[in-house]
């Protein structure tokens, strides 16, 4: 009993060494070896990639939100925009208007102005015509009267 107990001792360590020693066995330990890495590597990567993925997504969520409300800001913006062009081309029909309106205002001015200058300048020499004869106003000659009341209706026809 003791032979085969030394026999199968025996039998036992020499297959124990041949399953270490074995190319097959050297390529099994380095795949499990390697799965156990790849396993702890997916563990903690797939939580740190699930984390992120999560963080994205609420992310992605807040700048849809903010899109929606920048369009809305940017069509209002945009309407507003229409409405102070518009204005601002009605301003500048109106401006023209103003303008030409202003310019007819001056040219009848200065015609006015003129007339004026030369009804007044009329009354002065018909007063001058009048007043240098110091005789009465029945006394003046009659040229100088006649010359005195055309200058009077001149003036008195252009106003």
């Amino acid at each position: 009993m003791i032979r085969s107990l030394c026999w199968f001792s025996v039998l036992h360590g020499s297959l124990a060494l041949e399953t270490e020693t074995r190319p097959v066995t050297k390529v099994v330990n380095l795949l499990e070896d390697t799965h156990d890495k790849m396993q702890c590597w997916c563990k903690t990567n797939g939580d740190e990639k699930t984390k992120s993925i999560e963080e994205a997504q609420t992310k992605i969520k807040a700048l849809e939100a903010r899109m929606d409300e920048l369009t809305a800001t940017s069509s209002r913006l945009a309407t507003e925009i229409a409405v102070a062009e518009e204005e601002v081309s009605n301003n500048e029909k109106a401006l023209q208007s103003a303008q030409a309106l202003r310019e007819k205002q001056f040219t009848e001015f200065k015609s006015d102005f003129k007339d004026l200058t030369e009804s007044a300048t009329s009354v002065d020499k018909a007063l001058d015509a009048i007043g240098t004869n110091k005789s009465s106003f029945l006394q003046t000659s009659r040229g100088r009267m006649a010359s005195a009341m055309t200058q009077l209706k001149m003036v008195l026809l252009r106003h």
